[in-house]
């Protein structure tokens, strides 16, 4: 869960850094998009609301989804007729009545007015005042203040239910610590289970750790086969003397701020919404697969003169190895995703060159 919201804050900062350069406000089909350092939507809107900036404030009536990445995000409304989806350092809710509310931050507070169907929140710490049917999350910290009609499965490090806390549904808690509960409670009434707490250097090595690295591993060097049979012409021509690595990891940085920002402004434009769709999907499976190709081009360096299989199995193998070490674990990943990007980008601008 930790490095999941690290990768989600990394694509936060990208934003933050680039909102500047593409500062702008469109209205399309009903639909609101704004990019710019501090927004404040003051009007309502028929359609969905597009937010990314630093500051962000969104207080009238939305007709569809609010969708918003930023530093500050506040929502304060009587209603959202569609859903609720953030990203953001710190995230403040209280809407009247939504559909589902999914949000990944560090600190996520819903209020006492908010009324939705269900909650999906991942962050550090949690507090929930308002009402719902079911409610999801993944935490450190969690304060249940308010209702939930349904269900409430968490996993959290430590989970207090407050005297106003009700839940008429089943309560499932993941925890290193057994729930605060409040008068009206007892440890009877809910599916705990004790989480032990070791150090992530002796959870490395548990049975079902070993089982899903193997798992990876093997998808990993079966992909990376695949891609070096398909490609190995085109991209793994590649300079062992690494004289152009720090062009590529700028490059790379380039591409990952801008490709996101492109997809999104191509899809609101409405005619190039397959073009920026595609763009998008072939953004994030080239992401999803940089460690892989980081891996071959290891393997290529380290045993040039030997097997190309081996070459594949044995960078592969080092990668998977580096991306266990916590820490460590998300700097390989960072570097991979600039590296790979900008060589991919500086062979398809050699290859346009040449045509």
């Amino acid at each position: 869960m930790k490095k999941r919201i690290i990768y989600i804050f990394t694509t936060i900062v990208i934003l933050m850094f680039s909102i500047v350069a593409f500062a702008e406000d469109t209205t399309t089909s009903s639909n609101l998009f704004s990019c710019d350092s501090n927004i404040a939507v003051n009007k309502d809107v028929d359609g969905d609301v597009y937010t990314f900036g630093n500051s962000i404030s969104i207080g009238n009536i939305i007709g569809g989804d609010i969708i918003s990445a930023g530093r500050d995000i506040n929502i304060q409304s009587s209603e959202v007729k569609g859903n609720i989806r953030t990203a953001s350092q710190t995230v403040n809710i209280d809407v009247g009545r939504t559909k589902n509310i999914t949000v990944a931050g560090e600190s996520i507070n819903i209020g006492d007015k908010t009324n939705a169907n269900a909650i999906y929140l991942a962050a550090s710490d949690i507090s929930f005042k308002g009402e719902t049917n079911d409610f999801y999350a993944s935490a450190q910290t969690i304060v249940i203040d308010g209702t939930v009609n349904g269900n409430l499965n968490v996993d959290c490090e430590n989970i207090t239910f407050t005297e106003n806390a009700v839940v008429k549904g089943n309560i499932k808690v993941k925890s290193s610590n057994e729930p605060n509960l409040n008068s009206k409670m007892s440890m009877s009434d809910i599916d705990y289970e004790k989480i032990t707490t070791n150090n992530e250097e002796e959870g490395i090595f548990t049975k079902s750790n070993i089982v899903d690295f193997l798992i990876s591993l093997v998808a990993a060097i079966i992909t990376g086969l695949i891609l070096y049979v398909l490609l190995n012409k085109s991209l793994f021509g590649f300079d062992r003397k690494l004289s152009k690595s720090y062009k590529y990891l700028l490059i790379g940085l380039a591409v990952l701020i801008i490709m996101p920002i492109l997809s999104l402004l191509l899809i609101i434009s409405v005619i190039c919404v397959p073009v920026g769709i595609i763009i998008l999907i072939l953004y994030g499976i080239i992401i999803y697969l940089c460690p892989v190709i980081l891996g071959i081009i290891l393997g290529q360096l380290i045993l040039s003169k030997q097997n190309p299989i081996l070459q594949v199995l044995l960078g592969i193998l080092i990668i998977k190895v580096l991306l266990l070490i916590p820490y460590i674990s998300f700097i390989i990943w960072f570097l991979s995703v600039l590296f790979i990007l900008g060589l991919i980008t500086m062979k398809l601008y050699s290859y346009i060159c040449k045509k």
